[in-house]
């Protein structure tokens, strides 16, 4: 091989590998400007959905995701709990949020919204605090 050759082989591959650098970079989760709605609730306050709501946007660490819209829907929340399958969670303080996020893709493709997330949390029934307890997609048992 001569010379030329080898130089050319040694840019091509810093090439890459600058290029799967720049692919594989983990962007930490963004929760900066997230939109909030809270609908009516018969279970909890104003004040108790708002701080649950907190615990989701201070707790989101998802790489590669921003949180950019988060609400409360009692009936879906109420469906969500009811076909749940954790057992081991006190019903009657649990809330279900749900959020749309999107995807932060570095490198080849664009963002991408996905929606429906939802985020289970159980109310300390001392304190009030909130401790998110699991999130998923809903439509999936938790």
């Amino acid at each position: 091989m001569t010379r030329k050759h080898t130089v050319v082989c040694l840019v091509c591959i810093c090439l890459v590998v600058i290029l799967l650098l720049l692919l594989n970079t983990n962007i930490p989760g963004i929760a900066d400007d997230v939109q909030i709605s809270v609908g009516s609730s018969e279970r909890f306050t104003q004040d108790e959905i708002e701080s649950a709501m907190d615990v989701v946007v201070s707790e989101f660490d998802m790489l590669n995701r921003e949180l950019i819209y988060l609400w409360y829907d009692e009936d879906l929340s109420n469906q969500t709990i009811e076909q749940s399958i954790l057992e081991d969670i006190e019903k009657d303080s649990t809330i279900v949020l749900f959020s749309t996020i999107t995807v932060i893709n570095p490198g080849l493709f664009p963002p991408a919204d996905l929606d429906n997330l939802g985020w289970v949390l159980v109310q300390d029934p001392q304190s009030g605090e909130w401790e998110l307890y699991t999130s998923g997609f809903a439509g999936v048992n938790f």
